[in-house]
């Protein structure tokens, strides 16, 4: 466990394990009236507090033993421990295709070690089977092969927070058997040797899953896994969800919403999520509210897509100065903010954010594989401000990331590293990356961005959109106006996806101007163009239409305006 000291007793009081927070705080060396006041009340709530029914993970901070209640709902695991009790679960109840689940957790605490294994899966376990434990559960003990447990080391440490916690009150304690002799005097302790053995005491009327778990949210997991949002979208209205219960009903439309805005479709997308949110007033309290905070954040992510940033400003900043469920949203959050503040122009605000955002990543494991994609939203913000120094930095901090590259993850990255450099006067340098010729990085691009140069197919996806319209412009600069206006015609509108029409628009947009400073071609055709692809994004980019629209307008304005698109 990490975030040690009053920080971690402050949210272990907000989560009903005073005794734990107590006993923190006794070892704290800090002193002061507020530091004095918070063990005051610690005292008070550990002599007062009864444990709620659920399962409780154990561990250690500082030689002191602390319980956590744990939570589990759908998502992707990302510590080892979880990804192993997901799997024994999965085997334990026989059914392989059940959605991925992930341990929720408050601001201020994170839990790491192969401890976590049995109460993880013992979150896990209760999740799928939609039901609590009848009684409070503590529990430690490392997974091993085929369900068997293993013994763990802090155990004393760990079983006088669980005897703290129940002082005497009904509860069950289940340790691996070479634990239980550490058990302190007056706390009874089951021993366990598999998780089979341990999941029997906890849920003694058997496992059965949930149904509602099953049908719906394989179809959700399916849509997830495609390759192309086009793809997810046709998988999700293929389904029928007509039948479903109100609550999954507006997950669905939340859902089908978020790959429709993936696919380039926002107005549809916001739509959905209008119908959506009608029908979470009636079942807010079956969603639980870490899924509604996701869904809300949906909504807002959806709003970004529609260009209505004035707004969004200060609803996201509204937003920031409350409280969040999960670390992660108020990460998102953050992020979305970031967005918005460059899309308006203020790059070093939007800089400030990012780095906020790097700095929680970097101290939680379960963010850390969102730290590539930070990075490049950070790289794009900092070209555009003209920061050489901090983009070479950041980029080798990217290439570096050992999730960079993931296949998804490598197209971004392409993206970012070119419109730096292109941004930043280093046209030639971006397309000796590309062709191989030689590399300002450490990593050579990915296929899908050397295909651009070298292939004849129709462009038609994001992130390749952009990112040819990038390499557009630095063929351009290097004289190669006619390779640059082949690039752009290969870029592919499409029916149903204005913003990804819109940002073909620009690429084509590109490969029109030429190479000389001055715009010689008629450009008013693109700046109509504009309007019929996005009318939001036209609108907002009301100042690059308008120099369309002039007679022989410069084009390095129009660059300028071009790189001020947020995609």
């Amino acid at each position: 466990m990490s975030l040690a000291g009053p920080r971690l007793a402050q949210a272990l009081l907000g989560l009903g394990t005073p005794s734990s927070a107590a006993a923190l705080l006794r070892i704290h060396p800090g002193h002061g009236p507020a530091l004095n006041r918070l063990r005051a009340r610690a005292d008070r709530l550990a002599a007062q507090a009864s444990p709620k029914p659920g399962v409780h993970a154990l561990g250690v901070v500082e030689r002191a033993g602390i319980a956590v209640p744990l939570r589990a709902d759908r998502g992707l695991p990302s510590l080892d421990a979880e990804r192993a009790a997901l799997a024994l679960c999965r085997e334990l109840l026989r059914e392989p295709t059940l959605p991925s689940l992930a341990l929720l957790l408050p601001e201020g605490v994170a839990l790491v070690g192969a401890s976590l294994g049995l109460p993880g899966a013992l979150a896990f376990l209760a999740r799928y089977v939609g039901r609590e434990p009848r009684c409070p559960v503590f529990a430690t003990a490392e997974l091993g092969e085929a369900g068997t447990l293993l013994p763990v080391a802090g155990a004393r440490e760990k079983l006088a927070a669980a005897h703290a916690e129940l002082c005497g009150r009904d509860g069950l304690v289940l340790v691996h058997p070479a634990n239980a002799s550490e058990a302190p005097e007056g706390l009874a302790v089951r021993a366990v040797s598999t998780l089979a053995e341990a999941a029997a005491l906890v849920f003694p009327d058997g496992l059965r899953v949930d149904p509602n778990l099953r049908s719906f949210d394989r179809v959700i997991d399916d849509a997830r896994a495609q390759a192309q949002p086009e793809e997810a979208v046709a998988r999700l209205r293929a389904f029928d969800a007509r039948s479903l219960p109100a609550a999954d009903r507006a997950r669905y439309l939340f859902e089908l919403g978020i790959q429709l805005r993936h696919a380039g479709d926002a107005a549809g997308a916001g739509e959905l999520h209008r119908s959506s949110r009608a029908l979470l007033g009636e079942v807010a309290n079956v969603l639980g509210p870490v899924q509604l905070e996701n869904l809300e954040l949906e909504a807002l992510a959806t709003a970004i897509d529609q260009y209505a940033f004035v707004s969004l400003e200060r609803e996201l900043r509204a937003r920031l100065a409350g409280r969040f469920e999960l670390t992660h949203h108020r990460v998102r959050c953050r992020g979305m903010l970031a967005q918005v503040l460059s899309s308006l122009g203020s790059y070093r605000e939007a800089i400030a954010l990012r780095h906020e955002n790097l700095r929680a990543q970097q101290e939680s494991l379960a963010m850390r594989a969102e730290l590539p994609r930070t990075r490049c939203h950070l790289l794009r913000d900092l070209a555009r401000a003209g920061e050489h120094a901090a983009v070479e930095e950041q980029a080798a901090l990217l290439l570096d990331d050992p999730h960079a590259g993931e296949p998804y993850q490598v197209r971004y990255n392409d993206w970012a590293l070119l419109f730096a450099l292109v941004r930043l006067g280093r046209s030639a340098e971006a397309l000796a990356w590309v062709r191989g010729a030689r590399s300002p990085f450490r990593a050579p691009p990915g296929a899908a961005t050397v295909a651009l140069v070298d292939g004849t197919d129709p462009i038609t996806h994001h992130p390749e959109v952009s990112t040819a319209r990038v390499l557009i412009r630095a063929l351009r600069r290097e004289g190669a106006s006619d390779r640059a206006g082949a690039l752009a015609e290969r870029l592919t509108s499409h029916a149903g996806r204005p913003l990804v029409t819109w940002l073909a628009e620009l690429g084509r947009l590109e490969g029109a101007l030429g190479s000389d400073e001055t715009a010689s071609a008629p450009l008013a055709i693109h700046a109509h163009r504009l309007r019929e692809a996005y009318s939001p994004a036209a609108a907002f980019h009301g100042q690059l239409v308008a120099l369309l629209e002039c007679p022989c307008p410069p084009v390095p304005d129009i660059e300028d305006e071009i790189d001020a698109v947020y995609y």
